[in-house]
């Protein structure tokens, strides 16, 4: 036997990493698990199950058991949570179950399943009906794995509706009609922009430029998530602050004390077999009547109920396993909820979708690079269309009185060494206006035509009425990474002017319409080719802020180079795609800044050097903006919180956080108390002024 068992392992070790290399898959994690079965620690799984379970497409994912050794914690069900699963866990119940525990798990022979979820696990469910209960009527089935998983998905839907507290937490319903009158809820911050509009204003004015010195903790989240892109935008209702975490926990806390009040959780399948841009994150929720809806790493959309953070469905956006991901909180509109996905280096077709936020049902898809025959398929060769990029990143906004939506999307495919190709690839790292009823374009305008360096268009669009020249308008801004402040009217889509807000070199000068005379010296070469923006951009996902009272676009921005070297690339389903590589410049350092540009002509009003890690860094991150009716803007400087004068950008106060500040600040009304809450390292962080005496 021990012979047997010698040739067993090593042959289901070889023929298992084998098959994993083949797929393309991590050995990272897999190894890990291996090292941990190996030395004991996980016997109540059989080698045959770990080899098993460690095959792409597995239905049990034991990556989770590198974080805790506890199988109930670890091994739950992920993959086969649809409704589409939960009828046919009700079948195969009604044929295997139902004799002894009765058609709706009520108890017969055996016992009651319909018990509320706290009082089992996943695993424990998965293995009494795998292995039975020796000396009792239960036998063990002989059922594949899958439908071991749906039979639990079937009884998941018969334990009662129940959270922290069974009759869930008391928050008025979130309507359409509230969310599009910004104005009316400056209380709350009520999407990932605070509204539709994609300012970031808040009307709040407690908290000001003469008191913000006393700025004072009030409380604090711990996430114990392992990765370090803690990068939520918390949304927050009639006092109750809904948040995410990297590994797809969503949490309701009580925003006035941090207190947890329910939680949910669907661990992400395989994280170390995901191929992503740049690592796991997940940057906030959505909210509409009594829903709250969030985006996975592994391309998912969930809809949860707001009181009890129960799961009420779960849709597949798209295919992780070729390469899509998502990452930014989706917005909810009337009826509809608006996502797009990332991918774009993994060789991926981008695309925004909108779903019926009552059944997960896709409603419509608008394709951001079209088919053959499609409007826009001209500006495409042959067949690059079908691995073309033109991925939609970043959360949109969206204009309630118009129906549009409004959303950025990235680079499409590089040609590595060409001459620029003379095709300008739509609808790639351009702004996109769709009707939200139909999903029909309404107008595009395109950044960067054939974008070798990677720039994007994928910033926050930030839609703002004014008047401009005398004339009422309804404009857009974007502060574009290519290193431009485009300003739209954003009804037809024409430009109104573009403004270097940071150096560039890639483009000589734009014409009337902003199309960009493209210098051929800053191309990307194979022995490297110095260009300003740097590769980071001059701006990038960190969300831009609108200071209403002066007029002020205000963005975080990097200014310096990158060296851009083109490379040789080979599309391959779910592997990276990327034939243009840019590199920090070791001689041109970049400098961090917050700048704000005025509105009628993109011209600098004022802007503040960021310098708690000497200013120049080869790191580059930064923290997204947050404007108020009480003179300040709030942003971060390396890890220290920081306030300045919106209206000059003199600073005002700053805290060391103790860790990087990756996410954008947000500030809400609660128990008649105005607060700030950012997100810092691993830490979620809630100031307020000190209570009076």
């Amino acid at each position: 036997m021990k012979r047997l068992a010698a040739i067993v392992l090593p042959v289901g070790l070889i023929v298992t990493l084998i098959v994993v290399l083949l797929a393309g898959e991590s050995l990272l994690w897999r190894s890990q698990v291996l090292l941990l079965k190996a030395q004991g620690q996980l016997n109540f799984i059989t080698w045959s199950e770990t080899f098993r379970w460690m095959l792409p497409g597995s239905p049990v994912y034991l990556s989770n058991l590198i974080e805790g050794r506890n199988p109930h914690v670890a091994l739950t069900n992920t993959r086969y949570v649809s409704p589409e699963d939960a009828a046919r866990g009700a079948e195969l119940f009604g044929q295997n179950c139902a004799g002894c525990h009765g058609g709706g798990g009520e108890g017969v022979n055996g016992p009651a399943l319909n018990v509320p979820s706290r009082f089992r696990s996943d695993w424990a469910l998965y293995r009494t009906i795998q292995q039975g209960i020796p000396g009792t009527s239960m036998l063990a089935h002989d059922l594949p794995d899958p439908a071991i998983w749906q039979i639990i998905t079937y009884l998941a839907t018969l334990a009662p509706d129940e959270s922290v507290a069974d009759e869930g937490i008391d928050v008025a319903a979130i309507g359409f009609d509230r969310i599009a009158s910004r104005d009316a809820e400056m209380k709350n911050w009520l999407s990932y922009s605070g509204g539709y509009d994609g300012q970031r204003y808040s009307g709040l004015n407690a908290i000001n430029s003469g008191n913000v010195g006393g700025l004072a903790l009030k409380w604090v989240y711990q996430s114990d998530t392992r990765y370090n892109k803690f990068q939520v935008n918390p949304v927050v209702a009639d006092g109750v602050m809904f948040i995410t975490e990297p590994q797809g926990r969503v949490s309701a806390l009580d925003a006035l004390t941090g207190e947890v009040l329910w939680a949910f959780e669907r661990p992400i399948p395989d994280p170390e077999g995901l191929v992503t841009c740049c690592g796991v994150a997940n940057r906030g929720v959505a909210v509409l009547n009594d829903t709250v809806f969030v985006t996975t790493i592994d391309a998912h959309l969930l809809a949860l109920d707001i009181r009890t953070g129960r799961l009420r469905w779960i849709t597949q956006v798209a295919d992780y396993q070729v390469g899509y991901s998502i990452t930014a909180a989706p917005i909810a509109i009337d009826g509809k909820v608006i996502t797009g996905a990332a991918g774009g280096e993994m060789g991926i077709r981008g695309f925004v979708d909108a779903y019926n936020a009552e059944t997960g049902n896709r409603v419509w898809r608008f394709d951001t690079v079209p088919a053959p025959g499609e409007p826009g398929s001209e500006s495409w060769a042959d067949e690059q269309w079908e691995i073309g990029g033109a991925a939609t990143w970043m959360t949109g906004s969206y204009d309630p009185e118009l129906d549009i939506v409004y959303w950025g999307t990235s680079h499409t495919v590089h040609e590595p060494d060409a001459p620029r190709s003379g095709y300008d690839k739509l609808y790639g790292s351009s702004m996109l206006a769709l009707r939200g009823a139909t999903g029909e374009r309404v107008w595009h305008y395109q950044a960067t035509p054939d974008d070798i360096h990677g720039f994007d268009a994928a910033q926050v669009p930030v839609l703002v009425d004014t008047e401009l020249n005398g004339v009422q308008r309804k404009l857009l801004f974007n502060g574009n990474r290519n290193g431009f402040l485009y300003t739209l009217d954003r009804v037809t889509g024409e430009l109104i002017n573009a403004t270097e807000f940071t150096r560039q070199t890639w483009a000589k000068s734009l014409d009337a319409n902003g199309y960009p005379e493209i210098n051929p010296d800053a191309r990307p070469s194979r022995g490297g080719t110095l260009a300003w923006p740097n590769s980071v951009g001059g701006t990038n996902w960190w969300p831009p802020a609108y200071y209403r009272d002066a007029g002020y676009l205000c963005l975080p921005v990097v200014d310096g180079p990158s060296v851009y070297y083109s490379q040789d690339a080979e599309y391959a389903v779910g592997n990276p795609f990327v034939s243009v590589v840019g590199r920090q410049s070791f001689n041109e350092a970049a400098q961090r800044f917050i700048r704000c540009l005025n509105k009628s002509d993109g011209s600098l009003a004022w802007q503040k050097a960021l310098t708690a890690d000497g200013g120049r860094t080869q790191a580059i991150t930064m923290s997204g903006l947050l404007a108020t009716a009480g003179g300040l803007l709030f942003s971060a400087d390396a890890n220290d919180f920081i306030a300045v004068d919106a209206d000059n950008g003199g600073e005002l106060w700053r805290l060391n956080t103790g860790a990087r500040v990756l996410a954008a600040p947000v500030t809400y009304q609660a128990d008649g108390q105005q607060l700030v809450t950012v997100a810092a390292g691993k830490t979620l962080l809630t100031f307020g002024l000190p209570a009076r005496p």
